[in-house]
């Protein structure tokens, strides 16, 4: 059933591809792509120090955390932290887009220095890179059509509906059902139902297409985007509360003994914890709309 499943909706999303280009001007860009809200930043993207050496962050396309200005430069929450703790530590901060299902290689590998994009701490995660201090909370949730949504705050009221999820992400754990501790009873008998996606704006779209029933997103991003006269504004969060997963930042593991290490675990938490002590981080929180999720102390 999976495969039909996956099959109908590859189909679907290639026909649909006219039909989001054509969307609002205000709409943020699925992952890798170059549109998104106007930068506070300014016109240009700040300057690299000849002198100074690169780190590169690893990311994906992800509105408010890190996307594309109007003049394609990386703006966002994450990314202006990410650029703060670059002036801190003494390096140019250069952002590529990395496969989110890889991350875990992606860094331990050193293609990139750092996973810097809204990262859930899960405890497998935790066994296999180091991860910053936790700095500003968020949970998994189902978002649906607001006709349908109060259906669905069960496992029985969802038995028959199409459930897709960004393939390799902390959404994608919770519903797996493989007996992972990080994974969540609700989608135990629903294995079958469960379909992955590329992105997690591809998940919401194929819920506004109405070729999926319930979106599992994170919080942070279903907040950004599900909002009145926006193209989304047909989907609501469905009434069902899963637990809290907090973001921190991702390195290699071990870093702290890696004399290889750009990024040491113990240099990130002394800058971080600086930013927060100083007030910036909170500044910066705010100025995306996150301030009541930010992590103090």
């Amino acid at each position: 059933m999976k495969r039909l499943l996956t099959l109908i909706l590859s189909l679907v999303m290639l026909a649909s591809l006219g039909f989001f280009a054509s969307c609002s001007n205000d709409e943020p860009a699925a992952e890798g792509g170059n549109e998104g809200p106007a930068s506070e930043n300014g016109d240009s993207a700040p300057e690299p120090n000849e002198n100074l050496e690169t780190i590169l962050i690893g990311i994906t396309n992800y509105v408010p955390m890190n996307f594309r200005d109007e003049n394609n430069n990386w703006t966002g929450f994450e990314t202006e932290f990410a650029q703060e703790v670059g002036k801190i530590l003494g390096f140019n901060v250069e952002f590529i887009e990395i496969d989110w299902s890889a991350l875990i290689t992606e860094v331990n590998s050193g293609t990139v220095d750092a996973i810097w994009n809204g990262m859930s701490v899960l405890p497998h995660r935790e066994e296999a890179m180091d991860i910053s201090m936790q700095y500003m909370r968020n949970r998994s949730v189902m978002v649906a059509r607001a006709e349908d949504a109060d259906g669905f705050t069960t496992p029985e009221g969802a038995a028959d509906a199409v459930i897709v999820v960004e393939n390799g992400s902390a959404m994608h754990v919770i519903v797996s059902g493989n007996e992972s501790a990080d994974n969540h009873e609700f989608f135990d008998t629903l294995q079958d139902n469960v379909v992955t996606v590329e992105t997690q704006i591809m998940s919401l779209m194929e819920v506004l297409l109405g070729t999926a029933d319930i979106a599992v997103v994170d919080y942070v991003k279903g907040g950004s985007l599900l909002k009145a006269g926006t193209d989304y504004d047909g989907l609501v969060i469905v009434d069902y509360l899963f637990p809290q997963n907090n973001f921190g930042v991702g390195l290699a593991k071990d870093s702290n003994d890696n004399p290889d290490a750009k990024i040491r675990l113990d240099d990130l938490n002394a800058a971080i914890q600086q930013l927060k002590d100083s007030g910036w981080l909170m500044e910066l929180a705010v100025k995306y709309g996150l301030g009541e999720l930010l992590i103090v102390g």
